[in-house]
């Protein structure tokens, strides 16, 4: 009796987590516009601490075709703008396209960014889809 009642627990502890509803959201709907000397952030949260935020983007515009890409959380955002040290949960390097896979995301406010600041007078296009998959 023992033995089923335990067996049972884990089945039901196991099987909550297996049947949870999960959601995406796309977080690059349309081509992004990004100025030169510029960047373009989309914010986004991760509520139930296991988000992973997936996709493929290319750039397009200037000599090099290039962008940083960054995954941030929101103080090291801030961090960031201003020039200080700060930690990434993605870092592209510049590219002219890269395959983004990070997560599981914890709990938090984080921004999918785009980094054209060292580009002196070329705009840049980012395309593709950067999709956040999470559980309700």
């Amino acid at each position: 009796m023992r033995h089923a009642a335990l067996t049972l627990i884990v089945f039901f502890a196991v099987g909550c987590n297996a049947f949870r509803p999960s959601q995406t959201l796309n977080l690059t709907p349309n081509p992004i516009q990004v100025a030169a000397l510029g960047y373009s952030s989309v914010a986004f949260a991760s509520y139930t601490g296991d988000a992973m935020v997936t996709g493929h983007i290319t750039a397009l515009g200037g000599r090099g075709n290039d962008i940083v890409a960054y995954v941030l959380a929101d103080d090291d955002f801030t961090n960031w703008l201003n020039g200080h040290q700060f930690r990434a949960y993605f870092s592209s390097g510049k590219i002219t396209a890269a395959t983004l896979h990070v997560g599981p995301l914890p709990a938090g406010s984080y921004h999918l960014v785009f980094d054209n600041r060292f580009s002196l007078l070329a705009k840049k296009t980012v395309a593709g889809t950067v999709l956040e998959r999470f559980t309700k």
